[in-house]
């Protein structure tokens, strides 16, 4: 390491202001990160998003705790970027039509759908809209991380925040409506 500069620490601390750090080390809890010459530590649970991160990555953070004379020092990624993501957002949204077609990454699984990021906003595909085909298990169709189309079925307010409803299904030609008959039927 490096001659930690304690000034910048100290101003980074009270001021709450995001800092970029570099990423050092991947651990099994977090990742240790290079603050002003000291190592600090940033949780999985403070990162945005802890599987895109590796080492040698210089990201955002902001230091939550700060006990310089033990050299116990937490920063939260989480922090440092909330008010922006949220920003972007909401301007996504802002900007989105129902029936629009997106492109998007397939980001969880569950058993009632998947979650799937456009941008800044994650939208949820309940599992009747993944596919016109029939299956008995979701993963058969889709995987985390496969990028795909979909539709924007609707855009409803809960609880005060906004929550996008989309179909990767609709984002496709029906397949009922492409059939010819000729196709099925001897001549």
């Amino acid at each position: 390491m490096k001659d930690v500069n304690f000034d910048a620490l100290f101003e980074a601390y009270l001021s709450q202001v995001p800092v970029m750090v570099q990423v050092l080390e991947k651990q099994e809890t977090g990742f240790k990160v290079d603050l002003f010459g000291m190592e600090a530590f940033l949780p999985g649970s403070e990162t945005v998003d802890k599987n895109v991160v590796r080492e040698g990555d210089e990201i955002d953070v902001q230091i939550v705790k700060m006990s310089p004379g033990r050299n116990n020092v937490v920063v939260s990624n989480r922090a440092a970027v909330s008010g922006r993501l949220e920003k972007d957002r909401e301007a996504m949204l802002d900007t989105l039509e129902v029936g629009q077609i997106l492109s998007g990454r397939v980001k969880s699984i569950a058993d009632y759908g998947v979650f799937v990021s456009v941008g800044p906003v994650d939208g949820l595909v309940y599992i009747h809209d993944v596919s016109w085909d029939r299956f008995a298990d979701i993963n058969e169709v889709i995987r985390e991380g496969d990028d795909v189309k979909v539709k924007v079925i609707s855009i409803t307010e809960k609880k005060g925040k906004r929550l996008l409803s989309l179909s990767i299904k609709d984002a496709t030609d029906n397949p009922w409506d492409v059939a010819k008959i000729e196709d099925y039927v001897d001549s």
